[in-house]
């Protein structure tokens, strides 16, 4: 059937190719496009059909009926919503019409409510979920809470029917889009999350410094008090800077470091001094909450900067 399709096709190109009048033209192509709706009234899985149509439209000639392609789409689909074939000609005249990809995925939803096991919808819904977020589309830019939104969607369908396997591919969608390998993530950091510290302080100076380090699974940059807040009691703030360590021409680093400047004046060395991090990094939020504790030395010195010699 698919040669048949094709000798169809070279002979609208035939018909035409000395034509220039509009209505010729015209008439042509709308003898083509019946013949395919009839075709796939009779079959709507008829790739050669669906393709014939797609190609015709796509050869620009005219312009395009987008009323009457949508409720073609909508007929088609209304008896038997899970033709993957429909949907691939339906992105194709969406791109055509440049239908916002927004619009696009409303539709889908409204698919997918009507009929949780429509797998075709929630395959077009993940194609079109991944490019919005991938864009940074508008509303689309706090990626965690939209996939956040999505993991509860999706959720309903799948207490629906457990077995039903189109919830579950969506599900497993919404894992790698939430745990993308190309995204720099924190590998580590120092201190731990949650961990007990106690300092030997070499200096009595004014204050002391204490490093705050995040490593990465790749160089990164944009580590940065907008970035990463710090909330403590005697933490100055606005004193602490971040800095790469190894960082290339891009100054990007996978290891970035800052120092906590702890003024001892106001610091009571019989009580742990609480510090809390949060820390955001493409889409996802890091928190750190540590106790330390600092201890006195007899020795003499400068304001502290033992610590930072370290990584001089």
């Amino acid at each position: 059937m698919y040669t048949g399709w094709n000798y169809r096709k070279l002979a609208f190109q035939h018909n035409l190719k000395e034509v220039s009048d509009a209505d010729t033209i015209k008439s042509a192509i709308e003898d083509e496009l019946r013949i395919v709706e009839v075709a796939l009234e009779k079959n709507t899985k008829s790739y050669g059909a669906w393709y014939h149509r797609k190609w015709i439209l796509g050869q620009k000639l005219v312009p395009a009926n987008f009323d009457r392609e949508f409720r073609l789409l909508d007929k088609l689909l209304e008896g038997d919503a899970r033709n993957f074939h429909g949907w691939n000609y339906r992105r194709f005249i969406a791109r055509l019409k440049d239908v916002s990809e927004e619009e696009e995925l409303e539709f889908t939803w409204e698919k997918i409510k009507s009929n949780f096991s429509n797998y075709s919808a929630w395959y077009n819904r993940s194609v079109l979920l991944s490019s919005l977020l991938s864009k940074k589309a508008k509303g689309f830019q706090e990626e965690g809470n939209i996939v956040s939104v999505e993991f509860e969607n999706v959720r309903d369908a799948l207490f629906t029917d457990p077995s039903d396997q189109c919830g579950w591919f969506y599900h497993l969608c919404l894992l790698r889009q939430s745990s993308t390998p190309h995204k720099p993530y924190v590998v580590s950091s120092w201190p731990f999350d949650k961990s007990n510290i106690e300092i030997s302080s070499q200096f009595k100076g004014k204050y002391e410094k204490f490093p705050i380090i995040f490593c990465f699974n790749q160089q990164v940059d944009g580590v940065n008090l907008a970035a990463v807040t710090v909330n403590s009691k005697l933490v100055s703030r606005q004193h602490i800077t971040w800095k790469p360590l190894s960082a290339n021409n891009f100054r990007k680093s996978k290891i970035w470091v800052a120092f906590l400047e702890i003024f001892n004046e106001n610091y009571e060395k019989s009580e742990p001094l609480s510090v809390q991090i949060s820390a955001r990094f493409c889409g996802s939020i890091v928190h750190l909450n540590f106790v330390m504790k600092l201890t006195y030395t007899d020795h003499q010195g400068k304001n502290g900067d033992g610590f930072e010699e370290l990584f001089l």
